[in-house]
C-alpha cells in the first residue's frame, strides 16, 4: 500500500457521541510504500469503536496511530490483535502510538489495550547507522505500545510483547493501569517518566489542563464527570504529576530491566509500582553491589563472562575472559571512554563512550557497546573455569 491502511474512526469525544464501529479480522501489511511515515496500517479514533483480532504488519513507521491529538479516542477497545515488523525506518515512535498533545491528555478515557501481542519492533539499521558514513538524526527509540506527551487513562492488560526494543512507554499520564502483561527478549519492559514535573510542565500540561476544562464544561461535561470522576481531581491535585497510575503483576524473561524507575520513585509521584517478576531461568546474572567485606583472602580464579546486546535478541555480543576472585559476580554499570578499545573508538568516532563490566566491588574488567539509549547490555551468564 503507497499509503495508509484501514481508516476506522466514528463519534464526537466532546458530544461523547459514540461511532459503534468495529475493525475486526482483518490483514493489513506492507503500508507506506511511497509516503513512508505516519501512514499507519490502521488509524483510529472517536468513541466506543472496536478492534479485534487484527494482525497488522511490517510498516516503516507505527502500524496503529490515532486517538488523542490526531482523532480523539474514549472508550475504544482494542483486543487481540496482532503488531510485528514495524517502526523499522522511524525514530521515537511505537508500533502502537497515541500522543496528548493539543490539550487532549486528560480527556480521553476508558480506552483499553488487552490480549494483544507486539513482536519484532526493532529499529531497522538504516535507523542505526545511516548510508553513506552519516550520523543517526534522532535516537532510534522504538516501543511496542507507545503512551505519549501524558496520555492518561489507559487499561493495558495481558499483552504480550516479544523482541522489542522497549515493550511500553508510559510518558507521564496518570490514572493509567499496566496490569499482567508479558514481556519477553525485549532491551527494556517499560520506560516511565514525569515529563509533566519537568519539561513539559508548562507546555504539555498546560494545554492539558485547558483541554480537561473544556471538556468538564462542555454539553457532556456531566456525562464525563459520572464515568470518570478521577477527572474532577486533576486540575486541583498535582495536576501535572503521573499520580494514580499502577504497574503490576506484570512478568519479564531474557529482559535485563523491566522499567527504568523504580518503584520508590513510582510513589513519590504519586503512583504504585509492584509484584513485576522477573522469570529468567535461573542463572548467574544478579550482580549487588558489594557491601560487606569477604573475611578471607583473595582467591583468583578464571571466568568466562558473556554479554549480549538488546538490539540483538538472543545473540552473544561479547564474551570475555578474565580472572578476578573465586565468589566474584558481574554486572554492567557505568561508562567509559578511556578504559579500554572500546571506550576509545565510541569516543572518536562517536564522541561517546562505552559500557563497562565490573565486578563485585566494582573492578572493570571488560567493555561492552557505546552508551547510547537505544542500545543496553547485559550479562547473560557467567562461568568459573579454574583456580
Amino acid at each position: 500500500v503507497g499509503g495508509s491502511g484501514v481508516r476506522v474512526v466514528g463519534g464526537t469525544a466532546f458530544t461523547l457521541s459514540p461511532g459503534n464501529m468495529y475493525a475486526t479480522r482483518n490483514h493489513v501489511h506492507k503500508v507506506g510504500y511511497w509516503k513512508r511515515t505516519y501512514q499507519p496500517a490502521l488509524f483510529w479514533g472517536g468513541v466506543n469503536n472496536t478492534y479485534t483480532d487484527n494482525l497488522l504488519e511490517d510498516g516503516p513507521a507505527m502500524c496503529i496511530w490515532g486517538g488523542g491529538n490526531v482523532a480523539d479516542g474514549v472508550e475504544c477497545t482494542f483486543d487481540g490483535n496482532t503488531v510485528t515488523r514495524c517502526v523499522t525506518e522511524t525514530c521515537d515512535q511505537g508500533s502502537f502510538h497515541t500522543c496528548g498533545q493539543s490539550g487532549q491528555a486528560f480527556i480521553n478515557r476508558g480506552n483499553v489495550m488487552r490480549n494483544g501481542v507486539f513482536s519484532h519492533i526493532q529499529p531497522g539499521h538504516g535507523v542505526i547507522t545511516p548510508a553513506r558514513g552519516l550520523k543517526p538524526i534522532c535516537s532510534p527509540i522504538t516501543v511496542g505500545f507507545y503512551m505519549d506527551d501524558e496520555m492518561s487513562g489507559w487499561l493495558v492488560e495481558n499483552n504480550t510483547f516479544v523482541d522489542c526494543q522497549t515493550a511500553m512507554l508510559l510518558g507521564g499520564g496518570r490514572d493509567a493501569r499496566v496490569v499482567g502483561n508479558t514481556i519477553e527478549s525485549c532491551g527494556l519492559g517499560l520506560h516511565y517518566d514525569n515529563r509533566g514535573m519537568t519539561w513539559e510542565h508548562t507546555t504539555n500540561c498546560v494545554a492539558a489542563l485547558a483541554g480537561l476544562n473544556r471538556t468538564l464544561a462542555g454539553p457532556a461535561g456531566a456525562a464525563y464527570a459520572r464515568k470518570w470522576p478521577e477527572m474532577l481531581k486533576v486540575a486541583g491535585y498535582r495536576p501535572c504529576d503521573p499520580v494514580n497510575d499502577t504497574v503490576a503483576n506484570n512478568t519479564y524473561v531474557v529482559t535485563p530491566r523491566f522499567c527504568d524507575t523504580t518503584p520508590i520513585t513510582a510513589a513519590s509521584w504519586g503512583s504504585v509500582m509492584n509484584n513485576n517478576t522477573d522469570l529468567s531461568p535461573t542463572q548467574n546474572t544478579s550482580c549487588p553491589l558489594n557491601t560487606t567485606a569477604r573475611g578471607r583472602p583473595y582467591i583468583p580464579c578464571s571466568f568466562r563472562v558473556s554479554v549480549s546486546r538488546s538490539d540483538q535478541p538472543g545473540a552473544i555480543f561479547a564474551t570475555i575472559t578474565l580472572q578476578a576472585d573465586r565468589d566474584d559476580c558481574f554486572r554492567v554499570d557505568g561508562c567509559s571512554g578511556t578504559w579500554g578499545p572500546s571506550g576509545r573508538t565510541c569516543e572518536s568516532t562517536y564522541k561517546d563512550t562505552a559500557r563497562l563490566v565490573v565486578t563485585t566491588n566494582g573492578t572493570v574488567v571488560g567493555e561492552g557497546t557505546c552508551c547510547v539509549p537505544s542500545v543496553q547490555n547485559s550479562i547473560v551468564a557467567w562461568e568459573r573455569t579454574g583456580c
